[in-house]
């Protein structure tokens, strides 16, 4: 990306910061609905172009005031943000996660890949310690509960001691599989 006029750097800036006004006073009131704010910052977040200049403006916006950083990506991993980004309908499930961030090593796990494949490397965080960069990825499909797990659930959601709980299942009002 070519480097910025101070005109260009105030436009964003400005932007911005009217979206975190906007979204603090809605919190506050109900001037606005809060899908509003969510379509306008989708929309302010629309272009690989929209999305650095964004990130840039997170950067030095984080060493003037942490809090407006805070409540903007608050509103962006919300998940009706989150739908106005990735464009999913709303009676669809979300497959993809999008965060405007700094890089960690967070983002090394396993549930934070993008077709399989890692979305940074160390070398990657370590070249972007304290600089905010867009990160998309996949959203790992839950795991399907074992039958011991889910036992242990009934226990622990019903304190069930040992023996209570046997007793409960020799009381005969358990239906087993045959």
């Amino acid at each position: 990306m070519k480097p910025l006029t101070t005109a260009q750097l105030k436009a964003i800036a400005t932007r911005w910061l009217k979206n975190n006004d906007t979204l603090t006073k809605t919190t506050a009131s109900a001037t606005k609905s809060m899908d509003e704010i969510q379509k306008q910052v989708a929309n302010d977040l629309s272009t690989v172009k929209k999305r650095n200049e964004f990130c840039m403006f997170m950067t030095y916006q984080f060493k003037i005031d942490k809090k407006v950083n805070s409540n903007l990506q608050t509103c962006i991993n919300k998940p009706n943000t989150q739908r106005y980004i990735l464009k999913v309908a709303k009676d669809k499930p979300l497959t993809q996660k999008m965060s405007i961030r700094t890089p960690s090593k967070e983002l090394l796990s396993p549930n934070h890949k993008l077709d399989g494949k890692a979305i940074i490397t160390q070398a990657g965080i370590d070249k972007g310690k304290g600089v905010y960069a867009c990160f998309k990825w996949d959203i790992p499909k839950p795991k399907k509960a074992t039958g011991t797990t889910a036992t242990q659930k009934v226990v622990t959601d019903f304190d069930y001691t040992k023996e209570g709980f046997i007793a409960l299942i020799n009381s005969g009002k358990i239906k087993f599989a045959e």
